[in-house]
């Protein structure tokens, strides 16, 4: 990886960890922050930088857990919302790249079977944690239908999320790039005048010599004529 893409891992980890932390003590607006958390990974995935994206990931884990220490309410970013924007961004660029309609097919499949994955392994650590479902089974039946439909309309949503994140970062990395070529083209002008005014100067230095003795002879051709016309008289 290059400065930029470890910049940018370093970046995404760290607003990761921190709206990580936040939904875990902001609970109000727990599903918000875990959201953003998700976002945050997608910085570094702007450059296509996976393995960054993993480190930033297994990052914001380990700090999540050692700074709060719950697991139970760290293991949806742990199951979910951590992996999934880089399972999307290999999905998009491995695999939908052909834009052929079987492979948005395969894509959807893969991902149904990575979210109910999920679901599976958040009940059962859930349920070694002692979170009892004894009068919750019939919710949580009809949260896994109902977390199926919600999975693709939040993948949409991430999808859009990335997109964007990828003009802006185009955006102002064009703008940084034209600035510098402006300056780089400003430089080169100014070049030229330089080396024009050193040129004047050392022509003029040059000259000079040349001044003073030519004064030098017309004040003598006017001595000499007044000499004349003092032996006339």
């Amino acid at each position: 990886m290059n400065s930029q893409k470890i910049a940018l891992s370093a970046l995404g980890g760290a607003l990761s960890t921190v709206f990580l932390i936040l939904s875990v003590y902001v609970q109000a607006m727990q599903l918000a922050f875990l959201v953003l958390s998700s976002m945050s990974l997608m910085v570094p995935l702007h450059k296509n930088c996976y393995m960054g994206a993993i480190i930033a990931y297994v990052i914001t884990c380990l700090l999540g857990f050692f700074i709060t220490g719950q697991l139970m309410f760290l293991i949806g970013y742990f199951t979910l919302f951590g992996t999934h924007p880089i399972l999307m961004r290999v999905l998009n660029k491995k695999l939908i790249k052909s834009k052929q309609i079987y492979t948005y097919v395969i894509s959807y499949i893969i991902k149904v079977l990575y979210i109910n994955i999920a679901f599976i392994i958040c009940y059962f650590v859930l349920k070694a944690l002692g979170f009892d479902f004894g009068t919750l089974k019939l919710a949580v039946y009809l949260l896994f239908i109902i977390g199926n439909l919600a999975f693709i309309v939040y993948d949409f949503l991430m999808q859009y999320l990335q997109n964007l994140i990828d003009l802006v970062f185009e955006k102002y990395s064009s703008k940084g790039a034209q600035s510098i070529k402006q300056n780089d083209n400003y430089n080169k002008i100014e070049e030229p005048f330089e080396e024009f005014t050193i040129n004047d100067n050392s022509i003029s230095e040059k000259d000079e010599p040349n001044k003073q003795s030519s004064y030098n002879s017309i004040l003598d051709d006017e001595y000499e004529e007044k000499d004349k016309d003092k032996d006339e008289n």
